[in-house]
């Protein structure tokens, strides 16, 4: 049951890592919690993965998101709330604020 779990988080998590909408930390994580659990070497497999096993590695280690990946998502945050506030919104001032704010407290979180 930990391994299906895991699978499943990893399968859910690995799109979270560059959708902003998803959230694929939380879930590399729990998928590290169901591997820890269930196999040794799934857990393996998922710490040395070239693509996110670092990744996973510093949470755990608790060194938290390295500075040039921070860089990067606060990048594609940015430029996704622009688009979406200037082209995909109707022009309701309010609801733009509030994506505004929305999106300036997330950069912050994932900055701090």
């Amino acid at each position: 049951a930990f391994i299906a779990a895991g699978v499943l988080l990893v399968a859910l998590g690995v799109p979270g890592l560059v959708l902003p909408a998803m959230p694929g930390t939380p879930l590399l994580l729990l998928a590290a919690f169901c591997f820890a659990r269930g196999s040794e070497r799934f857990y393996i497999w998922l710490l040395t993965n070239r693509l996110f096993g670092a990744y996973v590695r510093q949470w755990i280690e608790r060194q938290g998101i390295p500075m040039h990946i921070k860089l990067k998502v606060i990048a594609l945050l940015v430029v996704s709330f622009a688009i979406t506030i200037l082209f995909l919104m109707p022009d309701i001032l309010p609801a733009k604020i509030v994506l505004m704010l929305i999106g300036t407290a997330v950069c912050a979180y994932i900055w701090c």
